[in-house]
């Protein structure tokens, strides 16, 4: 049977090493560390595209909607069309500044 809070001492001690295992354990760290990076990177990447991607998809489905389906002479709700230009814009616009950075 396990006593309360060993299992807390037993990582929170330190682990005798000689220089070169120590060395060795840096290396191994450092190279983790740059590859959880790279993922991070990545993965922001992806999310960037595939919110541009969703975005760009209503709204052409906006545009379709006002030229082919519903005419635009008798389109209701244009205010609504036109703000969600106006933050497609600005989301690409975060976007792009956001990559360049």
């Amino acid at each position: 049977m396990v006593k309360e809070g060993t299992e807390n001492e037993n990582l929170n001690q330190v682990v005798p090493r000689t220089e070169e295992q120590q060395k060795r354990a840096n290396e191994l760290y450092d190279s983790y560390r740059d590859e959880v990076r790279k993922r991070q990177l990545s993965n922001n990447e992806n999310y960037d595209k595939t919110i541009l991607s969703l975005s760009s998809a209503g709204l052409a489905l906006s545009l379709t909607a006002i030229r082919f389906v519903v005419p635009l002479e008798i389109a209701s709700y244009l205010d609504l069309i036109k703000w969600s230009w106006w933050l497609f814009g600005i989301t690409n616009k975060h976007f792009i500044c956001r990559a360049q950075a």
